[in-house]
């Protein structure tokens, strides 16, 4: 599983294919809670980089799921 760094601290990644074929970049939502002031601004400008990388959060049980399992989960939660 690969990892994005932020703030010294390593968030787990996953890369997955969507159902508009294109490949993603899915992380976790404590990545995003990361990201993001309470007010919900970015904390940084690296923030802001990183979070336009990202095509969609996951709380961190959904990450461990298999690529087919991520990929519809979602897949559905973007309808």
């Amino acid at each position: 599983m690969d990892t994005i760094q932020f703030e010294n601290k390593k968030f787990k990644i996953r890369q997955i294919q969507t159902k508009d074929g294109l490949k993603r970049i899915i992380a976790s939502t404590e990545l995003n809670n990361s990201l993001l002031t309470e007010s919900g601004n970015y904390v940084s400008v690296e923030a802001r980089k990183i979070d336009e990388q990202i095509y969609f959060f996951v709380d961190k049980p959904q990450l461990n799921l298999n690529n087919i399992e991520l990929a519809d989960y979602v897949n559905r939660a973007c309808l």
